[in-house]
């Protein structure tokens, strides 16, 4: 039975505050060796939000900011649009406001507000980061079938040109997509 408008509704907002929500319990700890996490003994004891270095607790990260990003751009365009994702995404660069990027995003942002086209400016091969997932998201909430994978890897290769990037993003689209039933 296909979803009431409602329950749609209350799926995105969960799925946005639940990537939210997450990125912020976990941008204190962005970094930190596993193996050094078991020295941080109070982690469990207080789970709320820790600050990062000059960020707040609760601060959410570049995972957020370009998840954002890239909503705003398929909202804007009624698609995924890999020109028009990469224009927010540059424009979170040009203005100074991404939040501690990975070096690999800070190299391809910098790419893509030099004037790089978006399908060139992405993180070489090798460079794997999981924040394409956030992106992925975006699309498994706005769009189902077959474009999905296709879709998913272009709001990856903005920023990360590595195809375990792109595979990773379509399997997660597809998920989010299967959830939205």
């Amino acid at each position: 039975m296909p979803l009431t408008p409602a329950e749609r509704q209350d799926r995105f907002h969960a799925a946005f505050l639940g990537l939210a929500i997450g990125d912020a319990l976990g941008f204190p700890l962005r970094g930190i060796p596993p193996a050094s996490l078991t020295r941080l003994t109070h982690l469990a004891d207080d789970f709320a939000p820790r600050p990062r270095g000059k960020f707040a607790k609760g601060q959410f990260s570049d995972d957020t900011q370009l998840m954002l990003a890239a909503s705003e751009s398929v909202i804007r365009e009624g698609k995924v649009d890999g020109r028009s994702a990469a224009v927010h995404f540059a424009w979170l660069w040009q203005e100074g406001v991404i939040l501690q990027p990975p070096r690999g995003l800070s190299e391809a942002l910098q790419r893509l507000a030099s004037g790089t086209p978006w399908m060139s400016a992405g993180a070489p091969m090798g460079v794997k980061c999981p924040s394409v997932l956030s992106r992925a998201m975006v699309v498994g909430l706005f769009e189902s079938g077959a474009g999905l994978p296709h879709d998913g890897g272009v709001l990856s290769i903005i920023t990360h040109k590595d195809p375990t990037c792109s595979a990773a993003a379509a399997a997660f689209a597809q998920a989010v997509a299967l959830g939205m039933e």
